[in-house]
C-alpha cells in the first residue's frame, strides 16, 4: 500500500498500510488511533496511526522483526495511552498519543518500532514498560 512520510508528516490524506484493521480507538479532539498489520504469521508488520476528524494522517510508526511471530494483545486500552504486547516475546509496551506533538529521537523507540516520518515532530511514543516476567 502506499507511502509517503513527506505527506505524512504535512496531514495529507493517503491510503494506510496493512492489509488487516485489528483496531480503531477514538481519541480527544476527533482524532482516531487506528492499529493495522500485514496479516502475515511471519515478517508481520504493526501500523499505528493517528488520524485527524478529516482522515489525514497525523502521525504514524510501524513494528516489525523479520522472522518473527506476532499477535497483538491490548493490556490496557485509552483514553491516550495503550499498553499492549505484540512481538512473540515477554515485553508490554506502552503507547502515549500525545494532544500536541514534539520533537521526538527516533533511535529511543523501543527493538523494531520506527516513526514512518523520521525527522519532524510526532504525538506517537512507545516505551517498553515491563517484561510480562517482571512483578
Amino acid at each position: 500500500m502506499g507511502r509517503g512520510s513527506a505527506a505524512a508528516a504535512a496531514g495529507a490524506t493517503m491510503t494506510l498500510d496493512g492489509d488487516n484493521e485489528l483496531a480503531r480507538h477514538p481519541l480527544p479532539g476527533g482524532r482516531t488511533l487506528v492499529w493495522r498489520d500485514d496479516g502475515s504469521p511471519y515478517d508481520n508488520t504493526l501500523q499505528v496511526y493517528v488520524l485527524a476528524a478529516d482522515g489525514s494522517i497525523i502521525d504514524a510508526l510501524e513494528a516489525g522483526a523479520a522472522f518473527t511471530t506476532s499477535l497483538l494483545a491490548f493490556r490496557r486500552e485509552g483514553p491516550e495511552v495503550f499498553d499492549f504486547s505484540f512481538f512473540a516475546n515477554d515485553r508490554i509496551y506502552r503507547l502515549q498519543v500525545d494532544r500536541e506533538p514534539s520533537l521526538r529521537i527516533p533511535f529511543t523507540l523501543p527493538l523494531g518500532f520506527r516513526y514512518k516520518s523520521v525527522l519532524g515532530r510526532h504525538v506517537l511514543s512507545v516505551t517498553t514498560l515491563r517484561t510480562s516476567a517482571a512483578p
